[in-house]
């Protein structure tokens, strides 16, 4: 059994192994970088530590025009304590337990960009839940 934390981008439900996360952080507030790369948000101050905010709709090409209330930010954990990765999502979903054998790996021929960050799917109660491979996404030659 595996845990995955859900989320939405775009209503699209994705997500995330639960031991790849460090915290989630509920309407933040992060300062906007004016000549960095274009698919790094901004910078977070939290408790001390800056962490980096990466856009990941611009990264998944979800990027639709919508006002957001309040934004959420789940902080991955890093193997270098002086860095500090997290990413915008419009809501949090539930913690859930897949048994290994319900994952399943995207055909290769539908395969578009965006679903080269897709590590395999999972067939849900009326939706797929799209596993991200975040160790494909923050390799810098995918920029």
């Amino acid at each position: 059994m595996k845990k995955i934390l859900t989320f939405y981008i775009a209503e699209e439900l994705l997500g995330i192994e639960v031991n790849l996360v460090k915290e989630i952080t509920r309407n933040i507030e992060y300062t906007p970088l004016l000549n960095g790369k274009k698919y790094i948000k901004g910078l977070m101050n939290l408790r001390g530590n800056i962490v980096t905010i990466f856009d990941l709709e611009l990264i998944l090409g979800e990027k639709i025009n919508k006002e957001v209330k309040s934004l959420q930010c789940i902080v991955l954990k890093t193997d270098d304590n002086n860095e500090q990765l997290g990413f915008l999502v419009d809501r949090t979903g539930d913690v859930i337990e897949v048994k290994k054998e319900s994952f399943c790996e995207l055909p290769e021929d539908i395969m578009e960009a965006k679903e080269s960050f897709i590590s395999s799917v999972i067939k849900g109660q009326g939706e797929l839940l799209k596993i991200l491979d975040f160790h494909k996404i923050f390799e810098v030659e995918n920029f």
